[in-house]
């Protein structure tokens, strides 16, 4: 997401970021999420079925940082990538619950998603 929006920011111009920004909130985060929504109900509240996997962390991980990243350039946006999507909200929420992700996001720094 970084390396997407410091793209548009260094090789369009203010209005043509804004455009495709607008597409990758509107449709291509949404187009990736419905199929991930799909894999994990399908598989029982995770990608892999009945086991939590370095696949379900990785995703907690990534939508974190794709919301702190959309934050950066839309101010008004809160929330979290997943929130429209309630099989991948729940999943993320289960791996932010595990004892030493939630500990570490505890005491993590500030300026660390």
């Amino acid at each position: 997401m970084t390396d997407v929006t410091y793209t548009y920011k260094q090789h369009a111009s203010a209005d043509e970021f804004k455009k495709l920004f607008k597409k990758l909130q509107e449709e291509t985060i949404p187009g990736y999420f419905e199929k991930f929504e799909a894999i994990v109900a399908k598989n029982g509240g995770n990608f892999l079925k009945g086991k939590l996997t370095y696949t379900d962390i990785f995703f907690a991980a990534t939508a974190e940082y794709m919301s702190d990243m959309i934050r950066i350039d839309d101010a008004s946006y809160k929330g979290c990538v997943t929130d429209k999507y309630a099989n991948l909200k729940k999943l993320t929420e289960k791996v932010r619950s595990l004892d030493g992700i939630k500990q570490w996001i505890a005491k993590r720094p500030e300026n660390i998603a």
